[in-house]
């Protein structure tokens, strides 16, 4: 956290912490940050760390349903096309396409509404693209603009090797711990088999730090193949081919709720997380342990963002224990992995 600044007339406004909420302004007069008007709308939506301000507006906004199937659109983008995908349409559609929705998004374009109708018959992963534009369009002509214009945007405070770190998440899918982006190795002569990878300091610094050899099949995790969308689909292609795709799903969900925009869906969603994969009479029931899932129950009325991150940490060791294993042996594996070899 940085040193707070001595209280002057010309004070800046509040800064915002990275959950959005206002906090004093700190700083130090050796410290450098970015200008952030020369960020544009689609790093404040790609950089997690962006995002969370952009977010905090639009729940000011009342607006945060748009950011919200926004991002649902990203994620059904992903899915093979399948039972799965029809049944995920139908979902997405009656949560944020009808009128009578809490949720509901209206479109510029009715033609828009009417397409995604016909569109459910037969659904296709592309079929809310033009949705999803229109949304952007709404960001970018009308609140993008304004949120240049609050008290959120100006307290923005984020240094060059922050913004650094954020861009090399978004491109690695991976923790900010180790950060592995899509890198241009820079081989030195001596052993042309070293590469050097990008890794993030617990002080926010990007430093290259050289890995012996290039990635392999044994380091190929479960991990690494859902942080990635293209894997994730090839992995979750295979699960349906094995009749096991609830812990996938499972592990989907929990990684969509840690970044719910508005605060108040974030009970709503984890009983409905909850009722979907863990309660006694649940459709898509996983295996998790007792005491885990006493703490989920002891949380769902005030949860956390974090509230399922053990339980996908347990569904995470089983896909890599029983899962993995298969996935290995089938058709899928080389094309995955030769995904993960061009990323790596």
């Amino acid at each position: 956290m940085l040193d707070q600044i001595a209280a002057s007339p010309a004070a800046p406004p509040p800064a915002i912490s990275q959950d959005g909420e206002e906090q004093t302004t700190a700083s130090t007069s050796s410290t450098a940050f970015i200008d952030v008007s020369k960020l544009s709308l689609r790093e404040f939506l790609e950089l997690e760390q962006l995002r969370k301000y952009f977010r905090r507006f639009l729940e000011r906004e009342e607006c945060a349903n748009e950011l919200y199937f926004y991002f649902e659109i990203a994620t059904f983008q992903q899915f093979p096309t399948s039972d799965y995908l029809a049944r995920q349409a139908r979902k997405l559609f009656n949560r944020f396409c009808d009128p009578q929705s809490r949720e509901f998004v209206p479109f510029a374009s009715t033609e828009v509404h009417k397409d995604l109708q016909t569109s459910l018959v037969s659904p296709s992963p592309a079929m809310f693209n033009k949705a999803q534009e229109q949304i952007f369009n709404f960001f970018a002509t009308t609140l993008f603009p304004k949120f240049q214009q609050s008290e959120i945007y100006r307290g923005i405070r984020i240094t060059p090797q922050q913004l650094r770190a954020a861009r090399l998440a978004a491109m690695g899918g991976v923790s900010v711990r180790k950060l592995t982006a899509t890198k241009t190795s820079i081989q030195p002569a001596a052993d042309p088999r070293r590469r050097t990878n990008p890794v993030i300091t617990p002080g926010g610094e990007a430093e290259d730090r050289a890995s012996d050899d290039a990635l392999t099949e044994a380091d190929v995790t479960v991990t690494m193949l859902l942080e990635n969308p293209e894997t994730r689909a090839l992995f979750l292609f295979f699960s349906e081919e094995i009749f096991c795709t609830e812990s996938i799903y499972f592990w989907m969900d929990c990684n969509e709720f840690k970044d719910i925009p508005h605060r108040s869906y974030l009970k709503l969603r984890a009983q409905k997380i909850y009722r979907k994969y863990i309660c006694g009479r649940a459709k898509l029931q996983v295996n998790l342990e007792s005491s885990l899932i006493r703490v989920i129950e002891s949380n769902l009325d005030n949860p956390t963002r974090t509230l399922f991150v053990p339980a996908q940490r347990s569904i995470t060791k089983m896909l890599e224990r029983d899962t993995l294993p298969k996935f290995r042996r089938s058709k899928h594996f080389q094309p995955s992995f030769q995904l993960l070899l061009a990323a790596s």
